[in-house]
């Protein structure tokens, strides 16, 4: 609700310099919204369904995500494409009232009819009391725990990588293949579709030989596609660079999606029951705490090197280090 109420206030802003600081802040809080409410969300996956379906259930419901959110973007750029003048800035803020509305609609299921265990039913204050202190039990239980600690370490890393690709790649298309705006969106939408369909298709396969193989399988794949993604107008004409671009983007999401839904339900098989939301809390801290690092290491090294063929490859490097750790990670597989 934090994160929809936000969204609902960036109707009222206007592209105006006194507007800048309350939309940035609009914005910082109903991220910080949504990133509180996926910790819980994720938290309830192992109370839902048995441990040998966990990785099909976090894979049908990632892809899902992607799914709806390609849904919500498609039924925005119908408003706004083709607006011009004051037409494109009402269109352009509507869609926030469209975000926040569908958000709502579509979470009132879960408000409503999933199942929740119960709690203690304690004060507030004691409760954030105990919740303090209990996160500092669980922090030091983590750092006694090699494996798990390894593993949360290397998704930090390979999700700096994901990150980094997903808020690079448009301005990298843009620059590098000389693509418009529309074919960015169409581009995206494709992505969308790609990352929907691995996230769904490995769920199975991360309840058949592990989430740690899915993570491994995910992590070469996007190294062995990256490459020549990466480097198409080295190899091929300038007219065909850009379509290859687009083939090997599209099929790079195929393993975005398993690479973020296999890490939930590493999660969920080996998070105890009674710490099980703490445990994810940790697992968005390390999807989050560090992401700056991968824009502002493509930066430096595109500025350094004067190409942003070069200044990309630290993407690669990321996943290659993550993989590297991935190695060492005991897999956790339901008994």
């Amino acid at each position: 609700m934090i994160c929809i109420i936000c969204t609902v206030g960036l109707f009222f802003m206007r592209p105006d310099p006194a507007f800048i600081l309350p939309a940035v802040l609009l914005v910082a809080v109903a991220n910080a919204g949504f990133e509180l409410g996926i910790v819980f969300n994720n938290a309830m996956l192992p109370d839902l369904v048995s441990k040998e379906r966990v990785g099909r259930w976090s894979g049908w419901a990632w892809g899902l995500g992607y799914f709806g959110g390609l849904v919500s973007l498609v039924v925005c750029l119908v408003l706004v494409l083709g607006a011009e003048g004051e037409a494109a800035l009402n269109a352009t803020l509507l869609t926030n009232l469209i975000v926040a509305g569908w958000f709502f609609v579509f979470m009132l299921p879960m408000f409503l009819f999933t199942p929740d265990r119960p709690g203690k039913g304690l004060p507030m204050g004691e409760a954030v009391t105990q919740g303090l202190s209990s996160v500092l039990n669980t922090a030091q239980k983590i750092l006694r725990q090699p494996n798990l600690l390894r593993f949360l370490i290397a998704r930090m890393i390979f999700t700096d990588g994901a990150i980094t690709l997903f808020s690079m790649g448009a301005t990298y298309a843009a620059i590098r293949h000389g693509m418009d705006l529309t074919q960015i969106i169409l581009f995206g939408i494709l992505l969308n579709v790609t990352a929907g369909a691995g996230a769904m298709l490995f769920g199975f396969i991360d309840d058949r030989i592990g989430a740690k193989r899915v993570i491994v399988i995910s992590l070469f794949g996007l190294i062995l596609l990256g490459i020549p993604g990466l480097t198409t107008p080295y190899w091929l004409p300038e007219a065909t660079a850009t379509w290859a671009f687009i083939g090997f983007g599209a099929a790079l999401g195929i393993f975005v999606g398993p690479l973020q839904s296999a890490g939930r339900s590493f999660m969920a098989r080996i998070a105890p029951a009674e710490q099980r939301t703490e445990y994810f809390g940790f697992l968005a801290l390390t999807g989050k705490a560090t992401t700056f690092l991968g824009p502002f290491t493509v930066a430096t090294v595109t500025i350094m090197t004067g190409n942003m063929d070069i200044g990309m490859m630290p993407i690669l490097v990321f996943w290659a280090v993550g993989l590297a750790l991935m190695f060492g990670v005991k897999d956790e597989v339901a008994d």
